[in-house]
């Protein structure tokens, strides 16, 4: 029974993109993080079907935390969102509000980096913010002081599907139960 086992050093994943049809097998997951995880100290991996929930017990509070500063973690390019156990919190698929992705910036001056015309960098998207294309940087001068501003266009290696409605990611706005609830109000002619 999982609650004999979810205790303080326990922590609840949900899988993100929630795509219909592309989930990941539990095996899969629970492979992965048994070779992965290992090091921090994972001892169990539990997956709860009726909620979409993963579970992940650790020998100790430490290699939980440990684990968790070296995240996002992706499974098969799939995020999982971790969150530590509490008993008075509850992590559901419907509350996930912000999320890491990887995006490229191109047109990133040169001077910046040594690399080339892009950077590849990670950034935490809130699902009550549209999404930018592009964004005005300011980078300092290299031989005086102040700084100038360049335009930057941002790629979005991953977009999670996200609702304007709720500013949640699980499902689009077209499809959200707060715009289907609605019922259509109809005139019906009485006849006379």
């Amino acid at each position: 029974d999982s609650k004999d086992v979810i205790n303080d050093d326990t922590l609840i994943g949900v899988y993100l993109p929630f795509e219909k049809g592309k989930k990941v097998a539990y095996l899969v997951v629970a492979n992965y993080v048994r070779n992965t995880w290992g090091k921090y100290g994972l001892v169990r991996s539990m997956f709860n079907s009726s909620t979409g929930l993963f579970y992940f017990q650790f020998i100790s509070m430490d290699g939980l935390d440990a684990m968790l500063e070296n995240g996002p973690w992706f499974i098969r390019n799939k995020l999982v969102i971790l969150k530590k156990w509490h008993p008075d919190e509850h992590l559901l698929k419907e509350d996930v509000s912000t999320v890491p992705v990887w995006v490229k910036l191109h047109g990133v001056p040169v001077t910046a980096f040594s690399r080339s015309s892009y950077a590849r960098v990670m950034i935490e998207l809130r699902a009550d913010v549209e999404l930018k294309y592009n964004i005005v940087m300011a980078m300092p001068k290299i031989t005086r002081e102040g700084h100038y501003t360049c335009k930057v266009h941002v790629e979005y290696e991953w977009k999670p599907s996200r609702c304007s409605s709720c500013n949640i990611f699980r499902h689009i706005h077209e499809e959200c139960l707060k715009n289907t609830g609605a019922v259509e109000k109809k005139t019906v002619k009485n006849p006379s």
